[in-house]
C-alpha cells in the first residue's frame, strides 16, 4: 500500500498506473523519454526512502524501472517488451535503478 501511495504521490499529472503481472507495475507517462526518466527516478528515490514497520524492525523497499518511449506504429506489446527487457537488465545489473537503454541497444 505504501509503494502504491508513493507512486501516486510522485507521478506526474496524466499518468496512469496499473499492476502488470506479479510484482510488475506499468506507469504510462504522457511525456517524452527525458521527462519519463525524471519521473521514474523521482518515484524510485521516493520508494527507496520507505521504511515499513515489521515486528521489531523496519523493511525497506526498492524498485527497478525499465522505460520505453512510444513511437507511432509501435505495437503495445512491443513497447511493453522493450520496457520489460530494460527492467530485467536493471535487475541483473544492480537493481534499484531506472534503465532507458541497455548496452546492446547502443550498438545497434
Amino acid at each position: 500500500m505504501q509503494v502504491a501511495k508513493t507512486i501516486s504521490e510522485n507521478a506526474s499529472e496524466g499518468c496512469r498506473v496499473c499492476r502488470w503481472g506479479g510484482e510488475e507495475i506499468l506507469i504510462f507517462i504522457p511525456e517524452n523519454e527525458t521527462v519519463t526518466y525524471e519521473v521514474a527516478e523521482k518515484i524510485r528515490q521516493s520508494i527507496e526512502q520507505i521504511r515499513v514497520p515489521f515486528s521489531t524492525d523496519y523493511v525497506s523497499v526498492t524498485m527497478t524501472f525499465g522505460i520505453a518511449e512510444y513511437s507511432p506504429g509501435l505495437p503495445f506489446n512491443k513497447l511493453v517488451s522493450i520496457a520489460d527487457n530494460r527492467l530485467y537488465y536493471g535487475k541483473r545489473h544492480g537493481k534499484n535503478q531506472v534503465v532507458s537503454e541497455t548496452p546492446d541497444e547502443q550498438t545497434h
